[in-house]
């Protein structure tokens, strides 16, 4: 079971320090795109008319949607890359035949995809609250249902997917 955990954390290791070497540009481009999708939104849920206490809280919810194509779009990416093109280019076979069983093998793979799934949803939230406040002036709001949705209900669901994938 410790050696387990400990190819289990050099697998994940591995796996993120080769998706920032590999998708460094890609990652830039998923953060222009995302954010560019939700501030076409963000102009829409602002041209409401909504009362001015109310808008930065419809914002803060509105950003489940970016949580969401964060961790689909790049968890699939993700798994393409970890596991179908390894198994296309009979590395993992490489590594399986070494001991290591296919169980840790994709345990590994799943945690370094979700951890980098959600490191990347944070850091596209946080770019989006900063350049709503910098272009509008408006700092969002998050209330318990919107904390909810936008970091333990979307993610869970985009998780499970990635998974099942």
């Amino acid at each position: 079971m410790k050696n387990d955990v400990y190819m289990i954390r050099v697998i994940i290791k591995k796996e993120i320090v080769d998706t920032f070497r590999t998708l460094g540009l890609f990652l830039v481009a998923l953060t222009l795109c995302f954010n560019l999708c939700i501030y076409i939104t963000d102009t829409q849920i602002i041209e409401l008319g909504l009362p001015a206490d109310v808008v930065p809280y419809q914002l803060g919810l509105s950003m489940m949607y970016l949580m969401a194509m964060t961790a689909l779009f790049l968890g699939t990416t993700l798994t393409n890359k970890m596991i179908y093109e390894e198994k296309r280019t009979k590395t993992m076979h490489m590594i399986l035949g070494m001991g290591v069983p296919k169980e840790v093998m994709w345990l590994g793979k799943i945690l370094a995809i979700v951890i980098m799934c959600a490191l990347f949803g944070v850091m596209n939230i946080l770019v989006h609250v900063l350049f709503v406040w910098v272009k509008f002036g408006i700092l969002m709001k998050f209330n318990s249902m919107a904390i909810t949705m936008v970091f333990i209900t979307v993610p869970l669901l985009c998780y499970g997917f990635i998974a099942l994938a």
